[in-house]
């Protein structure tokens, strides 16, 4: 059986976005996007929620022609090529290039049928999918880069876990920026 391998950013104080889904609190750097391609190497395949989706589905393909670094250039070229599973309530239109829909239906089997098709699926959210996702029990890995930020409010990662959440190891890498890249299995 796969993996479900979930990537977030995430503030100090949990929250993935602010309270209207902002994201100008992230801190990023080049080495994030050199383990960003790390992590989407490893992936079969990548799984997002349709509203992410959208917003990846315009950044990353002109991201070629407009990137700030080598390493974003690369990660651009690497998230393009892979193949992705958009997660929404209704048919969507897509994007994109090598992708599937996955509409209606039980997310739950859903996964599990993507688990014994695939080795490992990275997912990138959105907010409602991942916390589905963790309410499921589906995550099998995190890696959340957390940056040095703390909201106060927003959209929590884990609020709607309905048992507390347990970790078999967690182990951190720091950036230069005071973010770190948190790496967590669930037990």
């Amino acid at each position: 059986m796969g993996k479900l391998v979930l990537s977030m950013m995430m503030t100090l104080d949990g929250f993935v976005a602010g309270s209207q889904n902002e994201l100008d609190w992230v801190v990023w750097e080049e080495e994030m996007d050199r383990d960003a391609s790390l992590l989407i190497d490893r992936a079969d395949a990548m799984l997002v929620g349709y509203g992410a989706y959208k917003d990846m589905a315009n950044y990353w393909p002109n991201a070629l022609q407009k990137a700030t670094s080598e390493a974003e250039k690369d990660f651009a070229k690497r998230i393009n090529a892979k193949h992705k599973i958009i997660v929404s309530q209704q048919e969507q239109r897509l994007l994109w290039e090598d992708e599937e829909q996955l509409s209606g239906g039980d997310l739950k089997s859903q996964i599990y049928d993507m688990k014994s098709k695939y080795d490992t699926i990275v997912a990138y959210g959105g907010v409602g999918l991942a916390q589905s996702l963790i309410n499921e029990g589906l995550v099998d890995e995190y890696e959340l880069i957390v940056s040095p930020v703390a909201l106060g409010k927003g959209k929590a990662l884990f609020s709607l876990a309905q048992t507390p959440q347990k970790f078999a190891s967690v182990r951190i890498k720091q950036y230069s920026s005071g973010a770190y890249r948190l790496f967590a299995l669930q037990a």
